[in-house]
């Protein structure tokens, strides 16, 4: 058996061998010719390694073609050229027939892209009158548009296919942000297809160097626009052949194609490939599963606190989740005697110990991590919420301060990008104002997580506002409240629409929940409330104090 397979192997090598040697010897050939002399050119027999003349490319090359450099020149201008208005144009082509449903757009597709069938000398004659129509004959013009015609179906179907992977859910927010359609495609669709645009701009710089000397043999007569190519045939139709020559001209003219095939090819690779494996990608973006620890901190044993966050987090990490949302000053305890003095010893600096620990536990435990501590900065107590990943902690500073607490207000509402559809963070009593939950929701959130400490005596109205909150900004709402003695409980994750997915108890609970990104964009396709919004009349939100 293992002998049969090693002679498939050998088999196979053999004639992959024999079919790379056929096709790369007249290119071994142009590159030995070269470097010899005209001696050795015509010797008979011809040697098989013949001697080296390097002075074939540092001297007589530019005497007998003494335009070589101007050739080498007009051809990467027209390359470029092509390569830029090939894109220019698929881009948004492609983008139309991906996005807009209009008659005939898959025909229009088949028709673009069977203009490749025709190779470019059956439309010379054409090609030639149109030229010559709009007097373009002689100028770069004249081989730049013909190429782009030829290069554009091809990239026009390629683009038109990575587009399509794209979610359109996407798309949707950046509506939402008000983005145009315009701006949406170059915000969002273009970077998000940066292989595929690379691919495309490859392709179209590789045909349309090859494709030069045709159009340049019909077009330019004139030396000062001729293709490197072009530029060769002209020398090389004199009654004198000098074939060493003319062989290391042709070695120039093709270095730049062999350059962008060896060092750009994985690019070309992964542009080619790139489109299943990003729509793969975006399609598990549409989903995440996300965890929120219900727990009862002990106020100042931070160890035994830190020690329930990591047995939590190794929980939800085994089933699956990807996030986990503690409530409002897990790390430190929520003190008995609110007062500065007892905050000042519960306080630590950011980055300190606790960051270093949960650091440890999301590496752990590959999972990021949410969770709450008393941050001391100068003389300044801070209610922070901690989003730690396995090598990053960012930090978010409640910004609206119960009158009961003595903390500092932060003054910043943003939101993470790097969790799919954009998480947003308040702390407990920042959800008792429908204002920052809008301004993170217009920022591009899709959830937002609420760590709290609400008690036991206001529980009720607080599962209200969490509710509202989701369903006036449709988005997910993720409450992770604290537990025990004098605390609510009650955690849970709200919907979109207001609807309470999971929620628990009263005592100590991990809630697993999947966050349906593709419904969500759904859910705000049927009930548009954000076209509606009207932001020039709500000026007098932060003029009237």
């Amino acid at each position: 058996m293992k002998e049969l397979k090693m002679f498939k192997h050998i088999l196979l090598y053999s004639v992959i061998f024999v079919f790379l040697l056929f096709i790369l010897t007249p290119l071994i050939e142009m590159v030995f010719t070269s470097f010899q002399s005209m001696d050795s050119v015509f010797s008979i027999p011809h040697p098989l390694l013949p001697e080296f003349h390097i002075s074939t490319y540092t001297k007589e090359m530019w005497e007998q073609v003494p335009l070589l450099p101007r050739y080498f020149l007009n051809s990467l201008i027209i390359s470029f050229a092509v390569t830029i208005i090939s894109i220019c144009l698929a881009s948004p082509a492609g983008y139309s027939i991906s996005r807009f449903k209009f008659p005939g757009r898959h025909l229009l597709l088949l028709i673009t892209l069977s203009i490749n069938m025709f190779s470019p000398v059956i439309l010379l004659v054409p090609l030639y009158k149109t030229m010559a129509a709009f007097r373009i004959l002689n100028t770069y013009w004249s081989m730049i548009l013909p190429g782009a015609a030829f290069t554009l179906p091809f990239c026009i179907w390629m683009l038109a296919g990575y587009f399509k992977n794209i979610p359109k859910d996407l798309e949707e927010a950046s509506f939402i942000d008000g983005c145009s359609r315009a701006q949406t495609l170059i915000r969002i669709v273009l970077p998000l297809s940066a292989p595929g645009l690379v691919t495309a701009a490859i392709y179209s710089f590789i045909v349309s160097w090859s494709q030069q000397f045709i159009f340049a043999l019909a077009f330019a007569t004139d030396k000062e626009v001729m293709p490197i190519t072009r530029g060769i045939y002209e020398y090389f139709g004199r009654n004198i052949n000098q074939w060493n020559t003319i062989m290391s001209s042709s070695v120039i003219a093709i270095v730049p194609v062999i350059f962008l095939f060896i060092f750009l090819q994985r690019y070309l690779i992964q542009g080619l490939t790139a489109g299943a494996t990003k729509m793969q990608m975006l399609k598990k973006m549409k989903n995440m599963r996300v965890a929120i620890a219900q727990i009862e901190a002990k106020p100042g044993n931070k160890e035994h606190n830190i020690d329930k966050i990591s047995k939590y987090s190794q929980k939800a990490s085994k089933k699956g989740a990807r996030l986990i949302i503690f409530p409002e000053l897990s790390v430190a305890g929520y003190p008995n005697d609110f007062s500065r003095k007892a905050l000042k010893i519960l306080s630590e600096l950011v980055p300190g110990p606790s960051t270093d620990l949960l650091l440890q536990i999301a590496k752990k435990h590959s999972i990021d991590i949410i969770a709450g501590l008393a941050e001391k900065e100068g003389n300044k107590i801070f209610d922070t919420s901690l989003f730690v990943r396995e090598n990053n902690v960012e930090k978010y500073r409640k910004t609206h301060v119960h009158w009961t607490e003595p903390f500092s207000p932060g003054n910043k509402l943003e939101i993470n990008d790097t969790i799919p559809g954009g998480l947003g963070i308040l702390i407990c009593f920042d959800a008792s104002f429908s204002e920052p939950a809008r301004i993170l929701t217009l920022q591009g959130a899709k959830t937002i997580a609420v760590p709290s400490a609400v008690p036991e005596s206001f529980g009720k109205p607080a599962q209200m506002r969490m509710i509202a909150r989701a369903l006036d900004n449709q988005i997910y709402l993720l409450y992770s409240n604290l537990c025990g003695k004098g605390f609510a409980g009650d955690s849970m994750v709200v919907g979109p629409r207001g609807e309470i997915i999971v929620r628990a108890g009263k005592s100590e609970s991990l809630l697993i929940c999947d966050l349906d990104f593709a419904f969500l964009a759904s859910w705000r396709k049927e009930e548009k409330i954000f076209p509606g919004r009207r932001p020039e009349l709500y000026g007098k939100l932060t003029d009237v104090r």
